[in-house]
């Protein structure tokens, strides 16, 4: 592995949970385009998600660590569910 694998896995998970939430969303209600309170929902729950398992990692689990730069990456990779959502949401049908 290289360094930094452990802040691109942290990325790439955040993401693609982000991804399925508003896929799952979109199926739900099936919006057409963009829908704020679909964006705000995802955002919430993915936050609270990312500060619930570094919470454990800090707290619970004596074989992980906490980082701060472990929650950047979780949040970079909700900002980047959330762009990919407003980006290509108005063209899926």
């Amino acid at each position: 592995m290289f360094e930094g694998a452990d802040k691109l896995v942290h990325t790439g998970f955040f993401f693609v949970f982000g991804v399925l939430m508003f896929h799952a969303s979109i199926r739900i209600h099936g919006t057409n385009k963009p829908n704020f309170l679909i964006l705000l929902r995802v955002l919430v729950i993915s936050i609270a998600f990312a500060l619930f398992t570094e919470f454990l990692q800090w707290k619970v689990f004596t074989y992980r660590t906490a980082e701060v730069w472990d929650l950047f990456a979780n949040f970079t990779g909700i900002g980047m569910a959330c762009f990919a959502y407003l980006a290509l949401h108005r063209f899926s049908k």
